[in-house]
């Protein structure tokens, strides 16, 4: 059991500007869907494979498209649990746990999406920074 807030969240994530984010996100979406239930949860399982399938189709990024490719083969894989409705104090604790265990996979591959792009933007301000400053021979004027 997984709480629909939080794939939502992770489902958002599938349209962030930023490359690495949804890489990240993708990496996450095998987890979440097998957290979910059916028939509970059949309209998060919907949007799921139908952003994995824009991603796959539209996305600008080769890397993201190629990912998107990945991860739905893996996720149509994945059959969904059959279950939902009032929780027993065990499934409640399972859910806490699967809860506990994807978030802390999203935020492992947030925080390596971040570390990635800021080491691209770093790359870029570097480059951009010694295309300016030629300190090679003094121009004659």
């Amino acid at each position: 059991f997984i709480s629909s807030g939080y794939v939502e969240a992770l489902l958002s994530l599938l349209s962030d500007p930023v490359s690495n984010v949804r890489l990240a996100a993708l990496r996450v979406m095998p987890s979440a869907k097998r957290a979910l239930r059916v028939p509970a949860d059949i309209r998060l399982l919907e949007q799921m494979h139908a952003a994995i399938e824009r991603l796959r189709s539209a996305d600008p990024m080769r890397d993201v498209r190629e990912r998107a490719e990945e991860v739905g083969r893996l996720c149509k894989a994945i059959t969904p649990k059959v279950g939902g409705g009032q929780l027993s104090a065990e499934d409640a604790a399972k859910q806490a746990e699967e809860d506990a265990q994807v978030h802390a996979e999203a935020e492992a591959a947030l925080s390596e999406a971040k570390r990635k792009a800021a080491e691209q933007i770093a790359e870029q301000s570097a480059g951009k920074l010694s295309g300016k400053f030629d300190v090679g021979k003094p121009t004659k004027r």
